[in-house]
C-alpha cells in the first residue's frame, strides 16, 4: 500500500511538472509594426526591450501594452516611444517581446 501512495505522488508530480513548463518565447518588431495572436491562443507581454543598431537593450515599461491578449488581438508596436530618446537617432530601432502563452484550462 506504502508503495502505491508513493508511486502514486511520483507519478502526479511529473505530471505537474510536464504542465509547469515556462511557456515564454520571443518575438521581434520595429516600430510601426504589429503582430497578430493566433487562434485559439492568449498572450501576456512579461517585458518588452528595444534595442538599437550599437546593441545596447532598454526595458520598456509595460503600460504601453495591454496586460493580455486573445486571439486574433494585435498588438501595436508603437512607432514612437520615450525610451527611444536614450538611443541614437539614426537607429534602425527593434522592439524584443518576451511574451507568455496563457494556458486555457477547460
Amino acid at each position: 500500500m506504502r508503495f502505491a501512495v508513493i508511486l502514486y505522488a511520483a507519478v502526479s508530480l511529473n505530471a505537474f511538472a510536464l504542465h509547469a513548463q515556462d511557456s515564454t518565447f520571443v518575438k521581434m518588431a520595429y516600430g510601426g509594426s504589429f503582430i497578430t495572436v493566433p487562434q485559439g491562443e492568449s498572450w501576456s507581454i512579461e517585458r518588452v526591450f528595444i534595442t538599437g543598431n550599437d546593441g545596447y537593450s532598454i526595458q520598456v515599461s509595460n503600460d504601453n501594452f495591454d496586460a493580455k491578449y486573445s486571439a486574433l488581438d494585435t498588438i501595436r508596436v508603437p512607432h514612437y516611444i520615450a525610451e527611444m530618446e536614450m538611443l541614437s537617432a539614426r537607429d534602425m530601432l527593434q522592439f524584443k517581446f518576451y511574451i507568455k502563452h496563457i494556458i486555457l484550462l477547460k
